[in-house]
């Protein structure tokens, strides 16, 4: 017999990407939250920068795929930089740059990546949560 058809494209299907940066060790611990909201293989971007005792970045961009991958499944691509402010304006502090793809489950969170100060006792967790929106 021959194969059964493939489902149709999903048309419209806008996607959701929670990612949470979280700064422990350091003098103040931090927590940042980005939310994003797209369509399907299209990119999204957030730029945040400012100063406080030097320079202060939060970048991130995301490109979530839905189409072509099993039911509930997400395939997500996330580039990310961050600089947080120093605690005392001479002291420097670790830039974080990640750039991942990973698959995800609807709705479930999982831990993307956790990096440590390579000069201190800090360490960045980011954790990213990718909802189809229906």
């Amino acid at each position: 017999p021959p194969p059964p058809p493939p489902p149709p494209p999903r048309l419209g299907v806008n996607v959701r990407v929670d990612i949470a940066v979280i700064d422990e060790g350091g003098a103040q611990p931090m927590r940042k939250n980005i939310t994003l909201t797209t369509a399907d293989r299209q990119n999204a971007s957030a730029r945040s920068d400012g100063e406080s005792g030097g320079p202060v970045i939060l970048n991130v961009d995301v490109v979530p795929t839905v189409e072509g991958l099993p039911p509930g499944k997400i395939l997500v691509r996330v580039g990310l930089d961050y600089l947080p402010p120093a605690s005392d304006p001479k002291q420097r502090v670790a830039r974080t740059r990640l750039l991942f793809g990973l698959t995800l489950d609807d709705g479930k969170k999982i831990i993307a990546s956790e990096t440590a100060d390579p000069v201190g006792e800090r360490r960045v967790r980011v954790e990213v949560t990718a909802t189809i929106l229906k």
